[in-house]
């Protein structure tokens, strides 16, 4: 079974085939949030997946993310750090391949990294047992397609190739993230607690003062 999923703002989604090998539609989705279609045993060949925009579409776009996945067998399991990272924060991708929840041996990694402004970058992903893992940093504001392509062998020898998608949206420098809110909060706490003792020491050197002055 192959699982189409859509991260869709004001677009309308079609599937089909291209060669001879069975035509599915799909056509007007009724959300316009994350979309998903199944389809029993697929008859193999190139499949098209077209995006095209409806007249509540922006005329200077909108974000989308599309990912295919093959369900049964093998499993891949991606995963990053952070899926809002700030520009330059370094994000830490994962992942694994299991058959069955027993790890196999991996091969192969890399991830296919898709800029913003449409340039990709190839990313190796070094093997560390059972995992391949590696740091990448977005360098601009926007949304970021991540491609994981990973080969490895199975208990008997076979060799298994699978895929996975990420979605990662780089945050603007000037826009909070949760590290830099907690250091807001821990700088204004520290200022706060500051200035409590500054009104404390007042009030005591008050409070020294005045018993001075009637004990003259």
């Amino acid at each position: 079974m192959v699982r189409a999923l859509a991260k869709i703002q004001k677009f309308r989604l079609k599937l089909r085939a291209v060669e001879d090998n069975g035509l599915i539609v799909v056509d007007d989705p009724s959300t316009l949030i994350y979309l998903g279609y199944g389809f029993q045993n697929p008859k193999p060949g190139v499949w098209k997946v077209t995006l095209q925009t409806t007249d509540f579409t922006p005329d200077s776009g909108a974000d989308y993310a599309l990912s295919a996945q093959y369900v049964g067998g093998a499993t891949l399991k991606a995963t990053a750090s952070t899926l809002l990272p700030a520009v330059n924060e370094s994000v830490s991708i994962t992942v694994s391949l299991d058959l069955g929840g027993q790890p196999l041996s991996l091969d192969s990694a890399q991830a296919i990294v898709h800029r913003p402004d449409g340039t990709s970058e190839t990313v190796a992903l070094p093997i560390t047992g059972s995992q391949a893992s590696t740091d990448w940093t977005p360098t601009e504001a926007g949304l970021y397609g991540v491609d994981i392509q990973v080969a490895g062998r199975a208990p008997d020898g076979a060799a298994i190739e699978r895929a996975a998608f990420l979605t990662i949206e780089a945050q603007p420098v000037n826009r909070p993230t949760a590290k830099n809110l907690a250091m807001i909060g821990g700088g204004v706490a520290i200022v706060i607690t500051m200035i409590a003792g500054a009104a404390m020491m007042i009030a005591v050197l008050l409070r020294v003062a005045l018993r001075k002055k009637r004990s003259r």
